[in-house]
């Protein structure tokens, strides 16, 4: 029904101009389907990097571990970042104490039991460069873990000027800060998802 009606209203645009009256006139399981199509059409367009929906199938930051190591220290000034202090993701890919920090981080706050080694070496391939599979880091995870031979004592300073130079602890604060923010993120979406599929989905069970 939604379908049937929605489709005769769409072809009547191609045969006379559509005033805001017209609109107006719609019963609500026209309008509702309408206006299901549209939100749908643009939600999916927005979430082009995945042909699903967050919360099913789909997460923009997974593992949270890797991306929020990730955003922990990446504003690190290193000797490629740019004269704004902005790290490109080559620049991040070429730098060792940049890349042994973020394994360490991540070898320490990743849950062995949900993000096991093959998802952070994923992740590394995938992500950690911002989703450019083109940009290859100089060592892979397992590489730049095995790389730092003691533990880190020195904490990363998001306000210091000098260049990153070895391997460094991500904050505690600044990774929590980070997981918050990137968890809340993920459920704000998967709550958008789960919308759009009852806007979708009701005008079928209206009558016209």
């Amino acid at each position: 029904m939604c379908v049937r009606s929605g489709t005769s209203f769409l072809t009547s645009l191609f045969d006379s101009p559509v005033q805001p009256a017209d609109i107006k006139m719609l019963k609500l399981p026209v309008r509702a389907c309408l206006l299901a199509f549209s939100i749908l059409a643009n939600f999916s367009a927005a979430h082009l990097v995945s042909y699903h929906f967050p919360g099913y199938g789909f997460s923009w930051y997974d593992p949270l571990c890797g991306f929020a190591c990730t955003n922990a220290i990446s504003s690190a000034p290193l000797p490629c970042s740019s004269s704004t202090g902005s790290n490109s993701p080559q620049c991040l890919a070429s730098s060792a104490p940049f890349l042994t920090s973020l394994a360490y981080c991540m070898n320490s706050r990743c849950d062995p039991a949900n993000v096991p080694i093959w998802k952070r070496e994923k992740f590394w391939a995938n992500d950690m460069t911002g989703g450019d599979a083109t940009v290859v880091p100089i060592l892979d995870y397992q590489a730049a873990l095995q790389s730092v031979t003691k533990a880190p004592i020195v904490e990363f300073n998001s306000s210091s000027k000098s260049i990153l130079n070895e391997t460094v602890l991500v904050p505690r604060a600044s990774y929590t800060k980070q997981i918050q923010f990137m968890a809340k993120f993920d459920h704000l979406e998967h709550l958008q998802a789960t919308y759009m599929y009852v806007i979708a989905v009701s005008p079928f069970k209206l009558d016209l």
